[in-house]
């Protein structure tokens, strides 16, 4: 099973209810056996998304992952808080806590389970130095996660070989409608607003009872750069809510190519004023 990399036009992430040179990704470990997890694997990814998010909120060790965040990204909002369950960080060494925390659990079965999960490969770690966004079930349990390089290490994103599964990690949204973007940084963008906010990766699309499910009218906001499907896949979402008699419209980042890029140039004020007007296209 173990972990893939990420293809850019491939890959998809939408939780919850709420650079580098080509290619983009290499795959690192052997592929899936079932597009699912299982039910220890599943015990395994909510055991390491707790431990990475500890890391994240409450260790020296997570130092880089904060400042990338808040500095580097600029994130910041009113539901920060209500996001950072959704969070977590890889640091560069994290074998002894992984090796405690499963140990613990399931005996001499850890080292089979991180292996399959996407947590080790070998006899060393597979995500140095990463955010992991963690994608959690009705449960609360942790189904997939993606985690993305904050120091320039490639391939960008790893994930593992699991079904890729939607990423909306706001429960309870502040505004009305549902923004559709693309990728874990525009999701946490714009949800750290207020906004309930849906993450996809290249042409994948949600299913048609999974977009019924979300706050309405949608917003489509995309990628629109040259190097993206962002522009194909928002057409085929649009297509889909209007096949299904759901309020749609799309969403103009211009003159930003999108919503993380408009966070970093913007004053955080200016963003959400961008976001309050609903600015359509």
């Amino acid at each position: 099973m173990g972990l893939d990399g990420v293809t850019f036009p491939e890959a998809r992430m939408v939780l919850d209810r709420i650079g580098f040179v080509a290619p983009l990704s290499a795959p690192i470990a052997r592929p899936t056996r079932s597009p699912v997890p299982n039910e220890d694997e599943i015990d395994c990814m909510t055991l390491m998304g707790e431990l990475f998010h500890r890391f994240l909120l409450h260790s020296t060790l997570g130092r880089p992952a904060r400042q990338y965040l808040f500095g580097t990204r600029g994130i910041t909002g009113l539901h920060l808080n209500a996001l950072l369950p959704s969070m977590g960080y890889a640091p560069e060494q994290y074998m002894a806590d992984m090796q405690q925390v499963l140990r613990k659990r399931f005996g001499k079965g850890w080292h089979q389970l991180a292996e399959s999960t996407g947590f080790l490969r070998g006899e060393r770690e597979s995500l140095h130095e990463r955010l992991v966004f963690l994608v959690r079930n009705d449960s609360g349990h942790i189904v997939f996660y993606q985690a993305r390089t904050i120091t320039g290490s490639e391939p960008k994103f790893l994930n593992p070989s699991f079904r890729k599964t939607p990423f909306a990690p706001l429960r309870y949204p502040f505004h009305p409608g549902t923004f559709v973007v693309e990728g874990p940084m525009d999701t946490i963008a714009v949800a750290a607003q207020g906004f309930y906010t849906v993450g996809i990766f290249g042409s994948v699309l949600p299913t048609i009872s999974e977009i019924k499910r979300w706050p309405q009218p949608i917003f489509g906001g995309l990628d629109h750069d040259c190097n993206s499907t962002g522009q194909d896949t928002q057409a085929k979402l649009a297509t889909l809510c209007r096949d299904n008699a759901i309020p749609y419209q799309d969403w103009d980042w211009a003159p930003h190519k999108d919503p993380a890029e408009a966070l970093e140039t913007l004053r955080p004020s200016a963003f959400t004023h961008l976001l309050s007007g609903h600015r359509a296209a």
